[in-house]
């Protein structure tokens, strides 16, 4: 009876955590993906995830919306200039963020001083399975 008891508790609390990741489509306190232009044709994406959510998680949401940034902008590929992750602490609530600058490439436009290019929609088709279904 007892071992029964336990392996219900066990069962709730891991359901409970497994329920508190931090989705894409999530509104919370610091995110989870926010975007400003920081100039012409130039992002700065940020993605947080809470405790519960593996922080790489956080690099893959940052993908996700800068690509969907190119494309609302009519641009076909990015590149990446710089990337900061970080931990935030707020009120003993840890979170993990990524910060990348992006910027977006005209046609046939080649990226200075960047190793990598990305076309818009392959990554986006790559990591769409993270957006919710309401916010498809």
């Amino acid at each position: 009876m007892i071992r029964d008891s336990r392996a219900i508790a066990v069962g709730v609390i891991v359901g409970f955590l497994s329920a508190c990741q931090t989705t894409y489509g999530d509104t919370w306190l610091i995110g989870p993906v926010q975007v400003e232009q920081i100039a012409l044709r130039t992002y700065e994406v940020t993605a947080y995830v809470n405790a519960f959510t593996p922080a790489s998680r956080a690099d893959e949401f940052m993908m996700l919306k800068s690509s969907e940034v190119a494309l609302e902008n009519k641009a076909d590929r990015f590149t990446i200039l710089a990337v900061v992750r970080k931990r935030v602490s707020m009120r003993g609530v840890t979170s993990f963020g990524t910060v990348a600058t992006i910027a977006l490439l005209k046609p046939f436009e080649t990226a200075a001083n960047s190793k990598s290019v990305y076309d818009a929609k392959q990554i986006y088709e790559t990591y769409k399975y993270l957006k919710k279904k309401d916010d498809s």
